[in-house]
């Protein structure tokens, strides 16, 4: 695929399917509410597609009947299937496995921190039994 073969928007994908030998895919229920009234251009049918998705071809296009037969065959192996379920799976929140916090996770950070309390208090401590020594010596 050729950065030429992408549109930047759905008003463009739509202006280069109505000059011809263009294939765009949109979301159906956009397509009918923007381009409905579009004489020029229509759907696949919708039984292609379970989950609303078209593709938009100029009417009497040659990419018609290759279409067609290409979204058959997709769907006769199951390819579509396939692709929607493993789209569906990453998004499942159904899925998702919760567990309960353990002892071993809780206690850990809480005896990391009374260690370092006792530390700091017995520092605090020495400082202050020893401090007032000092103080006295330096002022004699």
């Amino acid at each position: 695929m050729k950065d030429e073969d992408l549109v930047l928007s759905p008003e463009e994908g739509m202006e280069r399917v109505l000059k011809g030998d263009y294939a765009f895919m949109e979301w159906e229920f956009y397509y009918n509410l923007n381009f409905g009234d579009e004489c020029g251009a229509f759907l696949l049918p919708a039984s292609y597609f379970p989950d609303y998705t078209s593709f938009a071809l100029r009417k009497g296009s040659p990419l018609v009947p290759v279409m067609n037969a290409l979204v058959m065959d997709m769907l006769s192996v199951g390819l579509i299937r396939k692709w929607w379920q493993e789209l569906k799976a990453d998004s499942d929140c159904g899925n998702r496995e919760t567990s309960a916090i353990e002892l071993k996770t809780v206690l850990t950070p809480f005896l990391l921190l009374s260690v370092s309390i006792l530390v700091s208090a017995g520092i605090l401590a020495i400082e202050v039994h020893f401090r007032p020594y000092k103080a006295m010596r330096n002022e004699k």
